[in-house]
């Protein structure tokens, strides 16, 4: 996945040098856009000393719905619904269930600076930064993505989930296939406010996840 990633960057990059004739014009268009990855856990303890959630669980998918508006060429509010799930590891099951899977859609409201416009507005390529937040919804599951949420290892009155509160910061490239129509490419660092000692006990931490994605954004003009 990492090769997966750094190929993809520097084919964007490559045809961003010599793509240039037209740029998008944003300034108060809707952006809609649909795309997909996978998600690393990087760090964050678990509920076992010297566990992190990343030894227990598996890389996951990520599927991704955006909405943005463009205000000028430069800056855009994105709401994104994510879909992400990740497999526990067999050594790591337990006595979670017969495939047990961590489960976790989220809602983001991030902000974005388009670079492009400020670097070469006739270029195709335009690199972005986002900064965000969101509302994280997530539990373990005793099999499989639609199974039955389990309770937690520390605490059996409580079940292993939770809703936290969490940032994230990213950077992409987008590639201008038409005047209404994008190739994007995009990581992002999350990072959940996911301690409770009370339900997950006093090993479990704040987690941090990076999530890479590749799609298109359809440009809708509203003027």
């Amino acid at each position: 996945m990492k090769r997966l990633i750094s190929l993809t960057a520097a084919l964007v990059l490559v045809i961003g040098m010599t793509a240039t004739g037209f740029a998008q014009v944003k300034t108060g268009n809707i952006g809609l856009s649909a795309s997909s990855g996978a998600l690393f856990p990087i760090h964050g303890g678990y509920t076992t000393a010297g566990l992190d959630l990343g030894d227990v669980v598996q890389t996951g998918p990520n599927f991704r719905f955006g909405l943005s508006y463009w205000f000028n060429p430069v800056f855009a509010l994105e709401g994104a619904f994510n879909i992400n799930y990740m497999y526990y590891e067999d050594a790591y099951a337990g006595d979670l269930g017969s495939d047990p899977t961590w489960v976790m859609p989220n809602f983001t409201l991030n902000g974005i600076m388009n670079l492009g416009p400020l670097i070469n507005p006739q270029s195709r390529v335009s690199p972005y930064v986002s900064l965000g937040m969101g509302i994280y919804p997530w539990w373990v599951n005793d099999d499989g993505v639609t199974g039955d949420n389990v309770r937690s290892p520390y605490n059996q009155s409580e079940d292993f989930s939770a809703t936290n509160f969490g940032l994230n910061a990213g950077a992409g490239i987008e590639f201008a296939l038409s005047r209404n129509v994008s190739l994007f490419g995009q990581g992002k660092y999350q990072y959940l406010f996911a301690e409770d000692t009370g339900k997950f006990g006093p090993y479990f931490e704040d987690q941090g996840l990076f999530s890479f994605d590749i799609g298109l954004t359809y440009y809708l003009p509203t003027r």
